[in-house]
């Protein structure tokens, strides 16, 4: 009998032992949900009519909308243009600027000696709220901005003459 009351007392208290207290408390959750960002292009980067001269050189069209030519290369023309961007989103919001690297593009060539790809780099960006060259925008209080692109195109002597088209992929993200 003895041996039956430890069995049970014992048994009780593995019971008891294993008991655990438990406790619950609810996480506050929020969200925000803002207005999508939006960019429309408004202006082509255009480095307007270009000549890589004897030696080649580059042409930078930049975000103040000046021409500035390096080596030989010669322009003609004030038909060049930094790009144009508007933006819109939530009202006093910053947003990220980001472009490519570089960029190649290509004209049809009928003359195998000739170079028929240009390189395009060094974009340039410029919020017009920000007031500077900067990868960072920011949206006035009615959510708009104005972005302005430029950038430099690298023209060999022997270049083949045509229009060298494409296009520059420019994202915009909260």
């Amino acid at each position: 009998m003895t041996s039956r009351i430890l069995v049970a007392l014992c048994l009780g208290m593995c019971g008891f032992a294993s008991a655990a207290t438990a406790q619950s408390v609810h996480a506050s959750v929020s969200a925000n949900v803002i207005e999508d960002v939006v960019i429309v292009s408004q202006t082509p980067l255009n480095f307007g009519f270009i000549s890589a001269g004897l030696n080649g050189g580059t042409a930078t069209v930049t975000s103040s909308n000046l021409r500035l030519l390096t080596g030989n290369v010669v322009a003609s023309g004030a038909d060049f243009s930094r790009a144009t961007f508007g933006v819109q989103g939530a009202s006093n919001h910053p947003y990220s600027i980001h472009t490519p690297s570089s960029l190649t593009f290509s004209v049809s060539a009928d003359n195998p000696d000739l170079i028929s790809s240009l390189l395009v780099n060094n974009f340039v960006t410029y919020s017009v709220n920000t007031g500077g060259e900067s990868s960072i925008g920011q949206l006035s209080a009615s959510g708009t901005d104005v972005i302005y692109l430029g950038g430099t195109i690298t023209v060999p002597a022997n270049a083949a003459p045509g229009i060298y088209t494409g296009l520059v992929p420019l994202t915009v993200s909260y």
